[in-house]
């Protein structure tokens, strides 16, 4: 590389642009997290297929070297750049000196013997291609800015990736070498510093480790060279050099933040066997995945163990389609331990991020997939600069867009529900029932919220929360929202009495007040009891009711959730409860409520009967006598709001 020479180029544009590049700021935050998903990214995008049609398996490689100062190319005017850049923003700066302190590490980088660079290197890649065109791979990572020219199916789509290499890089120094499937070989170098002047003469503050020539151009030296001593590339693919790479970072440092970025971004690409990453003699693959797993298992994300279980040990894998035939996969698994949360993950393996979910107390862990270009470019198309977060707001069809992402979410939500339902479905008989897990059962959501799971798109000219009202059953009537795709909000849902008001929960007292809030606290009643209310928080160990001279339904404590379990069917209206207890309880009452994704709510018994004999109810709650350990008991009853509910179980101890 001794022919290769600094090129500054100059500017007429009285404009000065300072060292707050926003482009390489974005990476600021986490730089090796960022770096390394970027990387890869970059890698998984250019994958070659194989003789027999399927994708290779990518491979990247990350080596941390030290080299002598004087190798850098034209390294004597470099510092002279460093040098004119104090010099100019010394004078400019009136107040923030700290752009002064970059300039002076620089120079002080410079003036040592060695200086620390990072090599990422790819292959079973295509290389850059585009050598000699304008807007090419090759132009648009080495020479043009903000510039973004992939396919649809690409991860990236902003042009501002490539800033995350100079975010780990303290001169802003990052050179590129490669061998692409054109037959083509390039080596060329990008200084990204603020713009500043020297006597008369101003400068972009870009600058190029090119061929010199006597033209505006930027002529890379035609072939791949390795500045990595012992290194040579022998396949397509490109080598990436960081100049100036966090030097305060030991090598184990540098390893675990390349095994954690690796790991919790790509974890499906290394499952499905099209990615193999290296850190010096450390490699990471499909073979070995699970060994990294329980070696760094306390240094990975609990979401990323989590979802690697539950592609290993799924308890379902189902496809569905939106715009294609099969063009997602969904992979689940049944845990009320786990977050309730979907990995949403592109074709190339990397995942864009977690989506939550609030659906009652089902707890269960997916991984959605997207399979196929058409479905990857459309959602791409909603990603972030980070490529973290999807967002309808940046689609040119907003509805189609909340539509379809919709769509692909609440078909996750039903396929659980549905899963849920078959697990209790499966196994009625008393000897099995003690195997159910202590959560709350959740009973699939009212029928209305089918018409999501569509794969059409439905364009409907409603209004966003259109307000619809159930059918009206004496004095009390369920309410609730729907968006603008006919999905009931389960946030909106309330029990109106027969005035049209909305209250708080539970039994009132003679005196208006009750104890209906889930935390014990006291909620707002009617006179003589019988208005419904809303109950929000969480379960506490304990709640005490004021029931109007009814001791009956006085609760002295709550039983604890993983003391009984149960099975719950509903059939034609009426709902059957098969409960078991691990001990005796002398006397008190089930409670049941309707579960909705922030809130439960009340609604009156109508009838109710255990082990076939008639039992005394008052609003929600069943009485029993006695119920004995280990010994299942069937309650049935109906709901006064008709509907095939989502229903909360607790047991209270008079």
């Amino acid at each position: 590389m001794n022919n290769m020479m600094l090129k500054m180029p100059r500017t007429e544009s009285p404009k000065v642009r300072g060292l707050n590049d926003a482009g390489i700021e974005t990476y600021k935050n986490v730089p090796m997290k960022s770096l390394t998903k970027e990387e890869i990214q970059n890698a998984t995008d250019a994958a070659i297929d194989t003789p027999d049609g399927k994708v290779a398996r990518v491979e990247v490689e990350f080596n941390a070297f030290d080299l002598p100062v004087s190798n850098i190319p034209d390294v004597e005017h470099l510092k002279t750049v460093y040098e004119d850049e104090l010099a100019f923003w010394t004078d400019f700066l009136q107040n923030d000196k700290r752009p002064l302190d970059f300039f002076k590490n620089c120079i002080k980088l410079l003036g040592k013997d060695k200086i620390r660079i990072l090599r990422i290197s790819d292959y079973k890649t295509t290389g850059l291609t585009g050598i000699h065109g304008v807007s090419t791979p090759w132009k648009n990572l080495v020479v043009n800015t903000e510039v973004s020219d992939k396919p649809g199916g690409a991860g990236g789509s902003f042009g501002i990736g490539k800033n995350a290499a100079f975010a780990c890089s303290q001169l802003r120094l990052v050179m590129y070498s490669t061998k692409n499937i054109e037959g083509e070989e390039a080596t060329q170098g990008t200084l990204l510093l603020p713009s500043y002047q020297k006597g008369i003469e101003r400068f972009d503050g870009s600058g190029f480790i090119c061929i010199p020539s006597e033209d505006i151009n930027i002529n890379p030296l035609l072939k791949s060279v390795s500045i990595d001593e012992g290194y040579e590339r022998s396949e397509t693919g490109l080598d990436k050099y960081i100049f100036g790479f966090d030097e305060e970072k030991t090598a184990e440092e540098l390893k675990m933040a390349v095994i954690k970025s690796a790991i919790e971004n790509f974890l499906y690409a290394f499952y499905q066997n099209t990615l193999e990453v290296r850190y010096g003699n450390l490699i990471i693959n499909q073979e070995n995945l699970a060994d990294f797993i329980e070696e760094y298992g306390q240094e990975l994300e609990d979401i990323t163990k989590e979802q690697y279980k539950t592609l290993t040990e799924p308890d379902k894998v189902e496809n569905f389609s939106i715009f294609e035939e099969n063009d997602v996969t969904y992979f689940i698994r049944m845990d009320p331990e786990a977050t309730k949360k979907a990995a949403v993950v592109r074709r190339s393996g990397m995942k864009v991020f977690d989506r939550s979910y609030r659906t009652g107390r089902i707890g269960f862990s997916a991984v959605i997939v997207l399979n196929n270009p058409k479905i990857n470019a459309f959602f791409k198309s909603l990603e972030n600069p980070e490529h973290s977060d999807w967002s309808a707001e940046r689609a040119k069809n907003k509805a189609e867009a909340k539509s379809k992402m919709d769509l692909l979410f609440s078909t996750l939500r039903e396929k659980v529900k549905e899963m849920h339902q078959d697990d209790f479905d499966e196994s009625t008989d008393a000897d099995g029932l003690n195997e159910y897990l202590p959560y709350t059962y959740v009973a699939p959501a009212k029928k209305n919220r089918v018409e999501s799971l569509s794969n059409e798109v439905k364009e409907k000219k409603k209004k966003a929360k259109k307000r619809r009202q159930s059918p009206k059953l004496d004095t009390e009537e369920i309410r609730y929202t729907e968006d603008e795709f006919g999905n009931i909000d389960e946030n909106t849902i309330e029990i109106v009495d027969e005035n049209g008001s909305a209250g708080g929960s539970g039994d009132g007292h003679n005196n208006g007040s009750g104890h209906g809030n889930r935390d014990g606290r006291g909620g707002e009643g009617d006179e003589d009891g019988t208005n419904a209310h809303k109950i929000d928080g969480e379960g506490s160990e304990e709640r005490t009711f004021s029931v109007k001279e009814d001791g009956e339904f006085i609760a002295r404590r709550q039983v604890a959730s993983n003391n009984f379990s149960f099975a719950l069917e509903q059939k034609e209206g009426e709902y059957l409860l098969r409960l078991m207890s691990s001990k005796k309880v002398n006397s008190g009452f089930v409670e049941v409520v309707i579960s909705g994704e922030q809130q439960v709510l009340v609604s009156n018994i109508l009838a109710a009967s255990i082990d076939g004999k008639q039992a005394n109810f008052k609003k929600n709650k069943i009485a029993f006598k006695s119920m004995s350990a280990d010994e299942v008991h069937n309650i049935k009853f109906t709901l006064k709001n008709k509907g095939n509910w989502a229903l909360e179980v607790m047991i209270y101890e008079n």
